[in-house]
């Protein structure tokens, strides 16, 4: 009976010292994961690996060289035309006998008019190149079952996001400063202010950026880049009509224009409205200087690029989750 007693009390004081420790291990406050703060340094998040991957592979393949010569030949060779058709001009009115006061003043409207031409193609080449060049984006890795190699890596979707994005904009940026020599020479005409030419390079990089990551958004979830690429398109295409739409009610039931801000939501009336404040002396839209117009519509397209990019995030980690679950 006295070793049973002596068995049964260590048994009790060992249970109590087992609950004492689990007792204090349970008070104690547990350790909290640590945040990587390094993730959500702008270098990693938009220069991070896949930047430089999507960099390397890209600028070795052939359309990389094509598009370069083929946009600044073609641009060239719109304003070679324009020019021409515009000298024409002036010599007609230079063979009428005209003074040469009235000369000065056509050759001052040469500038704003190639200005308004390399403007207008800059935008219609850009707003449909960014869909194109991000279309592809997560269709190629889905296609070529890569997508699971980037999952085993420490990489967030917000680097694989944004370092495509940003390694798709290097070639947007290439593109659109290829036209900044044309626009600086024609200055020398006269007639052309700096401001006008900003408010144009505003539009319309923030344009393709906002059409970049729509089709980039796209990507995530279609299974090839042309279907991506055409439902970015759609969405730009609406962005243009919904404003179309709402002038047409003001102009049906208020025969008057509608507010400034109307025009600024359509990267396309925002170009209109500038060159309408190009020839006009100044003037916008809605009462609303050409300058304004042109600030308010770049605010909008750096808005819905950010919001777009920011779904983009969030659904492609529930693409990658999915697939991690089988």
């Amino acid at each position: 009976m006295g070793a049973a007693d002596h068995h049964i009390t260590s048994g009790i004081d060992g249970a109590g010292e087992t609950g004492g420790a689990v007792a204090a291990l349970a008070g104690t406050p547990r350790a909290r994961p640590r945040v990587d703060w390094s993730n959500l340094s702008p270098l990693r998040l938009f220069f991070g690996p896949v930047f430089q991957r999507e960099v390397r592979s890209t600028g070795r393949r052939r359309w990389t060289y094509v598009l370069r010569m083929i946009f600044p030949l073609g641009m060239l060779g719109i304003v070679t035309l324009a020019y021409m058709g515009m000298t024409q001009s002036l010599d007609h009115v230079g063979s009428s006998g005209v003074g040469g006061a009235a000369r000065l003043q056509l050759l001052q409207r040469l500038a704003p008019q190639l200005a308004t031409v390399i403007a207008w193609c800059q935008f219609a080449a850009l707003t449909f190149l960014g869909p194109v060049l991000t279309g592809p984006c997560i269709c190629d890795e889905k296609r070529n079952r890569t997508l699971s190699a980037l999952m085993t890596t420490p990489m967030t979707s917000a680097q694989i996001i944004l370092g495509m994005l940003t390694s798709r904009l290097v070639h947007v940026f290439i593109i659109t400063l290829a036209a900044a020599p044309l626009l600086l020479a024609i200055r020398i005409f006269g007639g052309l202010e700096a401001s006008i030419i900003l408010s144009f390079t505003g539009i319309v990089l923030s344009a393709g950026l906002a059409g970049a990551t729509i089709g980039l958004f796209f990507s995530i979830g279609s299974r090839t880049a042309t279907s991506a690429a055409t439902g970015a398109v759609l969405v730009l295409i609406l962005q243009t009509a919904a404003p179309l739409a709402v002038l047409a009610y003001y102009a049906v039931h208020y025969n008057v224009p509608p507010p400034g801000w109307v025009y600024a939501v359509s990267p396309a009336m925002s170009m209109f409205g500038v060159t309408a404040g190009l020839f006009d002396g100044g003037g916008g839209p809605g009462a609303m200087g050409y300058q304004t117009l042109a600030l308010l519509s770049t605010a909008i397209n750096l808005t819905l690029a950010t919001i777009t990019v920011l779904i983009s995030i969030v659904a492609l980690r529930r693409v990658m989750l999915a697939q991690a679950a089988g």
